[in-house]
């Protein structure tokens, strides 16, 4: 593990891709639960108007 600011990271962030499947949860992981990316209010504002496209 290592600190970055006020934080304490593990090393797994630095050895493992993030992999989201949008096709298969379509966000929803991003807004409700812990097992998608933290997104901010704009980010999902553009899920919003990209995901009927």
């Amino acid at each position: 593990m290592f600190q970055l600011g006020k934080t304490i990271v593990s090393d797994d962030l630095l050895e493992k891709d993030f992999v989201c499947n949008l096709t298969a949860c379509k966000g929803v992981c991003c807004v409700a639960g812990e097992a998608g990316a933290p997104l901010e209010q704009k980010e999902l504002d553009i899920l919003d108007k990209e995901y009927q496209k």
